[in-house]
């Protein structure tokens, strides 16, 4: 049959690919470009983070032998150490600590458990030491002694030094504690032969004074007697001033 104008005079466009287009490879290389920063950037953060640990299992390694060697360090001197975390009321003891106050140990021991461990004429004074340490950064040095203990009185030294939170205030404070029992007796002791020996002096004083006055009089009596048989020219009188002199 007969063609239609619009047929026979149609023109056919052949469009080229996609990958063959400028904006493709434009992207592809954006695309590339990206993925490769990506991966750099993984690597160099895989990296890092590598070095970063390696630095804290260093840090923690360095920690431990240090609090290894405090505690070698606290076992030795009869210490015990005790840090109190002031905004949750929280404190952390050694097991040198709980044998000293005799307390058990507990899941989360408190500031209360050492100050109820104190003496109640000692126990206001500690806390108002801590007090103030938490608000005007004080050091806490001072001896007290523990409840009534039917081997007698017991005494502990405690020590302590707030930590600055960077803002002027204290977030811890951090010190130790030891029995100083020993020490207190010994001191107690000391006082006692000086108080002895200062009483001893004392009545040796008197003596000497005493006797010093008894001795005197005759002394005096003597020397006069001497004296008068000097200016005497008579041997009977020199003679009965000698026997006066005897009997003195």
């Amino acid at each position: 049959g007969p063609w239609s104008a619009s047929a026979t005079s149609g023109v056919i466009t052949i469009t080229a690919p996609l990958y063959r287009a400028w904006w493709f490879y434009v992207l592809l290389f954006g695309l590339t470009l990206a993925v490769g920063y990506g991966i750099n950037a993984t690597v160099s953060q895989y990296t890092r983070n590598r070095k970063l640990q390696a630095m804290v299992d260093e840090k923690i390694a360095e920690i431990r032998e240090n609090e290894d060697k405090l505690q070698i360090a606290l076992d030795n001197s009869k210490m015990g150490a005790w840090t109190y975390y002031f905004p949750d009321d929280r404190l952390t003891l050694t097991p040198r600590i709980y044998n000293i106050l005799g307390l058990e140990p507990a899941a989360s021991p408190k500031l209360e458990h050492i100050l109820d461990a104190i003496h109640v004429d000692d126990r206001k004074a500690l806390d108002l030491k801590i007090q103030t340490s938490l608000n005007d950064l004080e050091e806490i040095d001072m001896e007290a002694r523990l409840k009534f203990s039917p081997k007698g009185t017991r005494w502990v030294h405690i020590k302590g030094k707030a930590i600055n939170n960077g803002e002027g205030k204290a977030h811890m404070i951090s010190g130790t504690l030891n029995e100083i029992t020993k020490r207190k007796r010994l001191e107690a002791e000391r006082e006692r032969m000086i108080a002895e020996l200062e009483q001893t002096n004392r009545e040796l004083d008197r003596f000497v004074y005493s006797a010093s006055h008894d001795l005197s009089a005759p002394l005096k009596s003597v020397l006069g007697l001497i004296n008068i048989s000097k200016m005497s020219q008579s041997q009977e009188e020199t003679s009965t001033y000698l026997n006066m002199m005897e009997r003195s």
